[in-house]
């Protein structure tokens, strides 16, 4: 018996046949629909689903998607990013359209429960996950659960404030907006008046250019951080990084191992920083795990 899984993405939808194993049968993607996604990401969905069904024998349908998830009722309740989406009743829609069971989880969620199973925290009892990117992802994994928090949204580490919110500051000292590729990219913007793309401004940062290595330190200064407020919360084995820096590899970690180890705790020194292993395939295999795995939440 395979999973139908899908990976709902703001530009693009992954979608793969996955055994339960976690082997990658076949795998695709297409464009994310633009306009009334309440409707139309589901249409979608229903429309390769009953394609593929015609092919493997799909036991149920794991879908990892962006946005505010509850996963209980499998609603997205609340995404800025895709048109109309909020509110898409999508588990029932889709079984509906398919007559398969499925099951829905927030992106970040998932790809962490990929890493926890076939990926970088396949040996870690507890660990934190955080995705760098244009904005901030991320969750976490206690004992070897989801850990979801009271209301359902626990790990929304983009949300962390780093500085003193202070006069007029609000959301502009959150995580998200300090430590990102985008804040990274936007500050080297401030500084110089020039507006390059990431690997344009890692090339400077590689060449010692002064201007790009403050802005790229000033990201690593605040990243760091976040990880250690992390940390300090929840005190896990292990933080995974995953996102595009993170292929920077030991140049990008070797820094910023350095900065975390250079202002935690003495008790937490001993806590792992590591790459993400499963890279644009974490999606898929975190919504085939929850297909196959009831009881993955820890409330």
């Amino acid at each position: 018996m395979s999973i139908c899984c899908f990976d709902i993405g703001g530009t693009s939808i992954k979608y793969g046949i996955v055994n339960t194993e976690g082997v990658i049968i076949k795998k695709g993607n297409f464009a994310t629909p633009t306009k009334n996604c309440k409707k139309t990401v589901p249409e979608k969905l229903i429309e390769y689903s009953n394609e593929l069904k015609k092919v493997y024998e799909i036991e149920s349908i794991g879908i990892s998607t962006a946005g505010y998830v509850d996963n209980v009722n499998g609603v997205v309740t609340f995404n800025l990013n895709l048109p109309g989406y909020s509110g898409c009743e999508i588990a029932k829609i889709i079984k509906k359209g398919t007559s398969i069971k499925t099951h829905v989880e927030n992106d970040a969620n998932a790809a962490a429960l990929g890493e926890m199973w076939l990926g970088a925290g396949r040996t870690h009892k507890s660990f934190a996950c955080i995705t760098i990117g244009t904005g901030i992802g991320g969750a976490i994994i206690l004992n070897r659960k989801l850990y979801v928090g009271s209301h359902g949204y626990a790990g929304e580490m983009g949300d962390i404030r780093i500085s003193s919110i202070g006069k007029g500051l609000g959301i502009q000292a959150a995580l998200d907006n300090c430590a990102s590729t985008r804040a990274l990219l936007e500050n080297y913007r401030k500084i110089t008046g020039n507006k390059l793309n990431g690997i344009e401004l890692m090339k400077l940062v590689k060449n010692q250019d002064p201007d790009a290595v403050k802005a790229y330190n000033d990201f690593l200064g605040n990243l760091a951080t976040g990880i250690i407020n992390v940390v300090n919360v929840l005190d896990t084995e292990a933080v995974i990084v995953g996102g595009g820096i993170s292929e920077q590899g030991e140049f990008f970690f070797s820094k910023l191992k350095k900065m975390f180890k250079d202002n935690i705790l003495p008790v937490y020194k001993s806590v792992n920083i590591v790459k993400a292993e499963l890279e644009n395939d974490a999606g898929l295999l975190g919504a085939c795990y929850i297909a196959t795995n009831n009881d993955y939440i820890l409330r």
